[in-house]
């Protein structure tokens, strides 16, 4: 027998037990490529296609820009089948409490940033490899990602990780669904 769900807040009709029973941790999917080789090509070709696009625009001359979308799609579709999903979900207030207390910042990370609330050279392997829940990451393996992955990709990981663990429980709402309440009520603002 599947136990009912909870109803919105506000009618009485539910308790915290039955809130806490069906809770779920925040979670994100971030997707990381291990292959810079194939992010630089890409961003090379896309110089070079836009700029031949921009030269035919026009024109009559051939700047191989058909030649170059073609090359410039199958670099994507590599990048896409280079994509590794890491599976981030919330530790818990008390948990994460627990670890931004567990590393706090030095006088030094103070004097670099008055708003220092940790000390990042500890307390991000240690939140990778509670967050970081697929694949799980030791925190070896979270010293190993901080010394070879770039910081924009490691940026992604943190930021969720924040998002997850003190973001709040915001109902995300997707464009399209967006769009098509925005077109089916012409004057009213979207959410």
């Amino acid at each position: 027998m599947t136990k009912p769900k909870p109803k919105p807040a506000g009618d009485g009709a539910w308790s915290i037990d039955d809130f806490l029973s069906d809770f779920q941790a925040p979670a994100a999917v971030v997707h990381l490529t291990a292959r810079g080789d194939l992010l630089a090509r890409h961003s090379d070709l896309k110089v070079r296609w836009e700029a031949a696009r921009d030269l035919e625009t026009g024109g009559i001359d051939d700047f191989g820009a058909s030649e170059l979308e073609t090359e410039l799609r199958q670099v994507e579709q590599e990048l896409r089948g280079s994509l590794r999903k890491f599976t981030i979900r919330a530790v818990g207030d008390q948990a994460w409490s627990d670890l931004i207390a567990a590393h706090p910042p030095t006088d030094k990370d103070k004097a670099d940033n008055r708003f220092a609330w940790c000390h990042p050279d500890t307390f991000w392997p240690a939140a990778y490899t509670l967050s970081i829940v697929d694949p799980a990451v030791s925190v070896a393996a979270a010293e190993k990602m901080v010394a070879q992955i770039d910081a924009g990709q490691m940026s992604k990981l943190r930021n969720a990780i924040l998002e997850v663990n003190g973001g709040g429980a915001d109902i995300p709402k997707s464009v399209a669904s967006s769009a098509s309440r925005r077109d089916s009520k012409p004057n009213s603002p979207t959410l």
